[in-house]
């Protein structure tokens, strides 16, 4: 989950500079509809994205972050939030091995490239 709050953020960043770019061609040119469909379009897929976070966020917690809470983390603490998850982020050699929350937790340290445990199906 932690990644995937990490790819979803990412993707949010992207979104909020088309919406950007999109909110500052409409304000150049306000009389102009494809621009004002365009801004709308952009808004609106970037409030989807927020929203997702928040509720990943939420998920993560279990319940522990409220709704009010989650948004403010995202609105005002992102780069500090990018750090947390990245401390808490699996190794990638753990991502696909079908042992990882059963007989393991997997491990977050970064530099280690091999597992003796490891089983891929």
């Amino acid at each position: 989950m932690i990644n995937e709050l990490k790819a979803m953020l990412v993707k949010l960043e992207e979104l909020e500079k088309i919406t950007n770019h999109a909110e500052a061609d409409y304000e150049a040119e306000p009389e102009n509809a494809e621009y004002e469909a365009t801004f709308d379009r952009a808004y609106k897929n970037e409030f989807a994205a927020y929203m997702e976070c928040v509720k990943m966020i939420q998920q993560i917690s279990g319940g522990k972050i409220d709704f009010q809470t989650a948004k403010k983390i995202i609105s005002t603490e992102r780069v500090n939030l990018f750090q947390i998850l990245d401390k808490f982020t699996l190794n990638s050699i753990c991502e696909r091995c079908t042992k990882l929350g059963k007989t393991c937790n997997g491990t977050t340290c970064k530099t280690w490239t091999g597992c003796a445990m490891r089983e891929v199906a």
